[in-house]
């Protein structure tokens, strides 16, 4: 039996060598506690303009410390919650009198304080949670078992 060998089998071994190598080769990517190197980030996200007493509903009764929190578009894991907390909705106002603004209370409003937890990966340039970055100011759609909202990331610590 003569085995014969055309140039269509040449290539499509040629291709399926390239594609062994290059799946050797190819460095996996680290789960984020891998390249946290043992750092937690501990992040607080308020979302604004709440009805007053939704973050009394949200709380009362019910268990959500390690509640899992989510970005709503990427339905990707951002942490654990720690905490969350109300703060009095404020906007400033003149003040006529003396020729200055102030901040005044809004009433009816809150702002819905959610502090959550992660290992983190510290680089130069960005706090990352997985392929997650967190920072300052960056607005976030998150999601959990009991609430959805908009908010900003208003502080970040690392531990």
């Amino acid at each position: 039996m003569k085995l014969k060998v055309n140039l269509i089998d040449i290539l499509f071994l040629l291709l399926i060598a390239a594609l062994v190598c290059g799946a050797a080769l190819y460095p996996f990517p680290k789960s984020a506690s891998a390249e946290s190197g043992g750092n937690t980030a501990r992040f607080t996200i308020t979302l604004n303009e709440m009805e007053a007493g939704f973050t009394g509903r949200i709380t009362e009764g019910k268990d959500y410390i390690g509640v899992p929190l989510y970005d709503s578009y990427k339905s990707a894991g951002i942490g654990r919650i720690v905490d969350i907390y109300a703060q009095q909705h404020r906007e400033s106002a003149a003040d006529a009198e003396r020729g200055v603004y102030r901040l005044a209370a809004v009433d009816g409003l809150e702002h819905m304080c959610v502090v959550a937890e992660a290992a983190a990966a510290i680089s130069d340039d960005a706090v990352r949670i997985g392929d997650y970055e967190i920072m300052v100011g960056k607005e976030v759609s998150v999601r959990s078992r009991d609430f959805a909202g908009l908010g900003i990331i208003t502080k970040v610590e690392i531990r």
